[in-house]
């Protein structure tokens, strides 16, 4: 698959983007949040849409969604797998050398195609959760606290050990972890 056909995709299905040809990369700004601020303070989330291997691996992100401090970061990130597990599609990446935090969604196109509309479900999802969760988010960097989260089915006590034992590891160490809750998911 071709970056011009993920693009004409984009067309179809009526989603306004940028095209970087360089970096086989399609640029859309979603706007009309209700919570989500960007870095700005703006209501709109840029999500690129990306690919690679020769157009065989499509990968849907959205680039410093989040900055997360580093004391933050085990909390942040006990957060992000909540969010993954009550929710479908999007999983979170962490980059311990500049605190970025970027949802994602990746798969395999390996010899077949994306269609628009599992595109526009994508951008559309990766929106939507952002949109849902971002106060809790925010309320982690802000206190390192998590609230807000559907909590009814996680148990208080067990997730402050985790949160506890995470925050003991070093970066190298939550990172290797969220790399391989990201495989099982």
């Amino acid at each position: 698959m071709t970056i011009h056909e993920i693009a004409e995709l984009l067309v179809e299905e009526q989603i306004h983007f940028k095209i970087d040809e360089e970096k086989s990369t399609c640029f859309v700004t979603c706007s009309g949040l209700d919570n989500y601020h960007n870095k700005e303070g703006e209501k709109r989330l840029l999500i690129a849409v990306n690919l690679h291997e020769e157009g065989e691996y499509l990968n849907i992100y959205a680039p410093f969604a989040f900055k997360v401090p580093q004391d933050k970061a085990a909390v942040f990130n006990t957060a992000c797998g909540i969010i993954q597990w009550n929710t479908k599609l999007v999983q979170f990446e962490y980059d311990k050398k500049d605190g970025e935090v970027r949802p994602v969604i990746e798969f395999p196109l390996e010899d077949g195609v994306v269609t628009g509309k599992q595109l526009k479900r994508c951008i559309d999802g990766m929106s939507s959760i952002l949109d849902k969760y971002y106060f809790a988010l925010k309320t982690v960097i802000d206190t390192g606290e998590i609230k807000g989260l559907d909590k009814e089915e996680i148990n208080t006590d067990q997730l402050e050990r985790i949160q506890s034992i995470l925050g003991q590891l070093p970066p190298e160490m939550l990172q290797e972890l969220m790399n391989r809750m990201k495989g099982r998911m």
